[in-house]
């Protein structure tokens, strides 16, 4: 892991949005952030306590030999964590799409600067 940080391959988002982007929360958890770039909320398991309670129960109903029910339970988790990936992949763009916004607002203001002065070069 320590190898993957080192080389660039992976980063702390939450570094990166905390000194990036102001919200209207004192926390910065993925959860907090959703509202602005996914367009659904969370059904079912919404966060990692109730995650980690609904695997003690699934491994419960498993030594019960409730095995259908260990699955929905088992893919409720599935779910929670997908929806995470989901979620981290969307904050990295949403924050790639601002940053080319800005780089593009940027590139357009100073384009028109560069306009104005050629146009006062040649009056």
């Amino acid at each position: 892991m320590e190898e993957l940080v080192e080389t660039g391959v992976m980063f702390d988002l939450y570094e990166t949005v905390k000194g990036s982007v102001r919200i209207s929360d004192r926390s910065f958890s993925i959860k907090k952030l959703e509202p602005l770039y996914m367009p659904a909320g969370r059904l079912g398991v919404t966060n990692a306590v109730d995650s980690m309670v609904q695997y003690s129960v699934y491994r419960d109903t498993v030594d019960a030999g409730q095995l259908d029910n260990a699955k929905d339970i088992f893919s409720a988790i599935k779910d929670y964590n997908h929806y995470d990936c989901i979620s981290t992949w969307k904050l990295r763009d949403w924050l790639l799409n601002l940053t080319d916004r800005g780089a593009a607002i940027h590139d357009d203001a100073h384009h028109h600067a560069g306009d104005v002065r050629v146009r006062q070069a040649c009056s």
